[in-house]
C-alpha cells in the first residue's frame, strides 16, 4: 500500500491527505485537508478500484478534478471542455 500512498501524494500535492484503514467492505476513505487542517473533501475508494489499476486511476483522477474545482484551480482547456458539454443538444421534430 506504500505505492498507493505515494500515488495519492503525487496526485493531490500540495494538499495533505489521510488514508483510512480498510472498511468492512474493503474500501478506504481518502480525506484531503487544507493547510489549516480543515477537511476539504472525503471520498471512498472502493475495493474493486483498489484492486484494478485502471479503476484506481479513474478514481484518483475524479477526486483530483473535484479537488481542483473546489480550490478553484482548473486548467483552461478543462474548463472549456466542461463549458462545451454544457450546451443542450436540440433535436428537430421534423
Amino acid at each position: 500500500m506504500d505505492s498507493l500512498k505515494q500515488r495519492l501524494a503525487d496526485a493531490f500535492a500540495p494538499h495533505p491527505f489521510t488514508l483510512s484503514q480498510p472498511r468492512p467492505d474493503g474500501g478506504r476513505v481518502v480525506t484531503l485537508v487544507d493547510p489549516q487542517g480543515e477537511t476539504l473533501l472525503q471520498r471512498v475508494i472502493a475495493k474493486v478500484q483498489l484492486n484494478d489499476e485502471n479503476y484506481l486511476e479513474d478514481a484518483v483522477q475524479t477526486i483530483r478534478r473535484e479537488l481542483q474545482v473546489l480550490v478553484g484551480r482548473m486548467e483552461e482547456d478543462v474548463l472549456a471542455t466542461f463549458r462545451e458539454r454544457d450546451h443542450v443538444l436540440l433535436y428537430s421534430s421534423r
